[in-house]
């Protein structure tokens, strides 16, 4: 009688299993979902932002945590993301300061430009320079810490 129990238990197991979606076809919904948006969201379509990749993790019930890949200019850049599924449909949130990434490389284009193309004198390019170098170490550092604390959540440590 015992095994006839765990039996029905593996049944009812290997049932409920096949009920959500695989990991990779939750994976691929929710890269595509974030190409959508950044083709058409405003904040993001003049980037030419690629979701490259997803790799997700089940955490518990409808919830899973993950790493996007997305490349911005060739460059390959690791945005944490959570995810709820629920058969139907499919939410992902990336955490305040995930794309970071585009400020700083916009921030660069600016430092890289020529001082006559925004007709600044050599003094007031210094202090520009000096400014703009005090908020890009103030945004590694944001930035780090949001990184540090996504992956901590993302690995449980």
């Amino acid at each position: 009688m015992k095994f006839v129990g765990i039996l029905a238990l593996l049944v009812v197991n290997l049932f409920m299993s096949g009920c959500g979606p695989s990991i990779d076809a939750l994976s691929e919904t929710v890269r595509n979902s974030m190409q959508q948006q950044f083709d058409t969201n405003e904040q993001f379509k003049s980037y030419g932002l690629k979701a490259e990749k997803v790799t997700l993790i089940h955490e518990q019930d409808k919830k899973y945590k993950g790493v996007a890949s997305v490349v911005l200019n060739g460059k390959a850049h690791e945005v944490i993301i959570s995810v709820t599924a629920d058969g139907n449909n499919v939410i992902w949130e990336a955490p305040p300061g995930s794309f970071m990434f585009i400020a700083q490389i916009e921030m660069q284009k600016i430092l890289n430009s020529p001082n006559e193309a925004v007709g600044l004198t050599q003094a007031e390019q210094a202090e520009f320079d000096r400014q703009v170098a005090v908020e890009m170490e103030k945004i590694r550092e944001q930035a780090k810490i949001e990184y540090e604390k996504n992956m901590k959540e993302l690995t449980g440590k």
